[in-house]
């Protein structure tokens, strides 16, 4: 998978976001847990950055819960919360904070 990211048009805030874009990167390549996608490499052309990310094969998890309107098993629900806990306990172990949790950046995984 890619994560596409159009640098800035505007030349006083291209080097910010430059700098945020190199920061991530290299957040990214700090972590290293099973239920975390995992950084493959980095694209960084004039009109394009991007990250390639290991692809997880799966459904959203915002996707599973508008299909399924509630009939995932609790059991199901609590693995879930467990896994996703586990790995933002991870992340904040490095000092980092996700800034974006929601159903929609959770892939349950089909493998």
């Amino acid at each position: 998978a890619v994560k596409k990211m159009r640098p800035s048009k505007d030349p006083s805030a291209a080097r910010a976001h430059l700098d945020a874009f190199v920061r991530e990167g290299e957040i990214l390549r700090t972590i290293d847990h099973p239920n975390i996608v995992r950084l493959l490499g980095v694209v960084a052309e004039a009109d394009y950055l991007g990250f390639v990310l290991e692809r997880a094969i799966g459904e959203n998890l915002g996707e599973t819960i508008h299909k399924h309107r509630r009939k995932i098993p609790l059991s199901s629900q609590m693995d879930i919360a467990s896994q996703v806990a586990d790995a933002l306990s991870h992340v904040h172990s490095l000092s980092l904070v996700h800034r974006d949790v929601k159903p929609d950046n959770v892939i349950l995984n089909l493998k």
